[in-house]
């Protein structure tokens, strides 16, 4: 993991959970994960950015090249912690 994340430069940029895999199988259920050890190739794994509220209930779903911009991130992020933005 750690030489992966140094040889593309992202050893700062990225967090990552490390488990034995009996661990990691209910996080990955519970959080709707497609993990690359389900589709048995690395470079297949969830791509989602997925927005749960304070209790982990699922609030939104964004993607990249689609509706992943930084206007609806805020947005989902703020409706999930409760808050609502005010007009300009």
């Amino acid at each position: 993991m750690r030489s992966f994340l140094r040889r593309n430069r992202a050893s700062e940029q990225l967090h990552y959970l490390v488990a034995p895999l009996a661990t990691l199988e209910p996080i990955w259920r519970r959080f709707q994960i497609l993990s690359s050890h389900e589709t048995g190739d690395d470079e297949v794994h969830s791509a989602p950015v997925r927005v749960y509220d304070p209790d982990g209930v699922w609030v939104s779903s964004l993607h990249a090249g689609a509706d992943l911009t930084p206007a609806n991130l805020a947005h989902d992020l703020e409706t999930a912690l409760g808050r609502r933005r005010e007009p300009k």
